[in-house]
């Protein structure tokens, strides 16, 4: 699948202003300690699922979840 040309241009937009969002209210708000513990648990999180798409079968490079 290619993206279309409008597309092309409209991700890094929206990619620059998702990443405002996480930072104005995922990381700014957080003590050190609290975003420490957060990026453990997203990463265990992150971990986890690339095992069970391992033990499914899915490809590497596969984003499970994503897209919905």
């Amino acid at each position: 699948m290619e993206p279309t040309a409008e597309g092309r241009t409209t991700f890094p937009r929206a990619a620059t202003v998702h990443a405002g969002v996480v930072e104005a209210y995922f990381v700014e708000p957080l003590t050190p300690a609290d975003h420490t513990r957060l990026t453990g648990a997203l990463g265990e999180i992150d971990r986890t699922l690339r095992a069970d798409g391992a033990r499914a079968g899915v490809p590497t490079g596969v984003r499970l979840g994503h897209g919905r």
